[in-house]
């Protein structure tokens, strides 16, 4: 389902529990109700508003929730690194191997899609790189 249909979903199914909500307390006879009519509008009022903000609260995670990454051309790998620092932190992101590859047992395969973002603040350092990263 894409991103603007779920996040229709989400507002249509907020507005018809107000809707819903405002009904039955004003079509409901139970005596622990308002009997004035004014009181009774703004109980369902009220109450309506809660119900509807606690479902689009709910419906909120389900509509931001974004689709895994699709996947690669031929079945590769597909990588991606998202960092955050502050102060002093220092951030390194690689997408690749470290030491030069020997093709042994433990050694990953290369990457045929990645991604990276960070972002820094105050005297943080950061560093992306792509591929191999060897001398």
């Amino acid at each position: 389902m894409s991103d603007p249909l779920r996040r229709t979903v989400a507002a249509v199914s907020s507005v018809a529990a107000f809707a819903c909500v405002v009904w039955l307390v004003r079509a409901a006879s139970w005596g622990w109700l308002p009997g004035d009519s004014g009181d009774r509008w703004a109980l369902a009022a009220t109450t309506g508003t809660v119900v509807a903000a606690a479902l689009l609260f709910g419906l909120t995670r389900w509509s931001s929730r974004t689709a895994p990454p699709s996947p690669t051309p031929g079945g590769g790998r597909s990588v991606e690194q998202i960092a955050e620092a502050g102060d002093r932190a220092v951030v390194e992101q690689v997408v690749g191997n470290r030491v030069p590859r020997r093709g042994g047992a433990g050694s990953a395969s290369p990457a045929d899609r990645f991604r990276q973002r960070a972002k820094g603040t105050g005297s943080s350092r950061i560093r992306q790189t792509g591929g191999d990263d060897t001398p």
